[in-house]
């Protein structure tokens, strides 16, 4: 009884439903209840208008914080190939201008012929409080390009996305793995040191 009453409610600004599932895990064990905006029956989108993952983090954070009057963590986050420039970046979500896949087969396009295939994932959290509070956390994953798709257990840039480390797809690697090695699980790790005292503001 008494673990329920310390519970504390934060929403997670997502539509995405495997970014929610990957929330969840991660703060599996910890005395809060992540709640998403489908369980508040909310589809509305911020624009990302931002300049960087920290800038579109925190737009998305601040407005359901307010809107909802709840502690509120989004994230903004992307995989930066080296080859092109640092694109995707910020655009990585609607880089094809269409879905998971199609941004998968264009980056392949893409790097057809390229000797360098380093890329990372990066990934900017904003966790703010109604009254305009927010907190930033970062995390970075490095790892190649590689020439095809492989892995099933993914989303996003996952099948492309090679670790030299286990040596395979961030779409090959069990979830447990991934959920403690990639760019949110490390972003997450650093707000989860600072939980006690998020969940002790008023």
């Amino acid at each position: 009884m008494d673990k329920v009453e310390t519970m504390r409610k934060i929403l997670v600004a997502s539509h995405n439903a495997n970014k929610i599932k990957e929330f969840r895990s991660i703060f599996k064990g910890y005395p809060v209840e992540l709640v998403s905006l489908a369980d508040l029956g909310d589809k509305a989108e911020v624009i990302e208008k931002g300049m960087s993952f920290k800038d579109n983090a925190r737009l998305k954070a601040l407005y359901f914080a307010r809107k909802h009057d709840m502690i509120t963590v989004a994230d903004d986050s992307g995989i930066v190939v080296e080859a092109l420039d640092g694109q995707p970046g910020i655009y990585s979500a609607r880089y094809s201008g269409k879905g998971d896949m199609q941004n998968n087969q264009k980056i392949l396009r893409e790097m057809e012929g390229r000797d360098n295939r380093k890329a990372h994932f990066f990934a900017a959290i904003a966790l703010c409080f109604p009254d305009g509070t927010c907190h930033d956390y970062t995390g970075r994953v490095d790892g190649l390009i590689a020439k095809e798709e492989k892995g099933e257990k993914g989303f996003g840039y996952d099948p492309i996305f090679y670790s030299e480390t286990y040596q395979m797809t961030f779409a090959e690697l069990d979830s447990k793995i991934k959920n403690k090695i990639s760019h949110r699980a490390i972003a997450l790790a650093r707000l989860k040191e600072e939980l006690d005292d998020i969940l002790d503001h008023q």
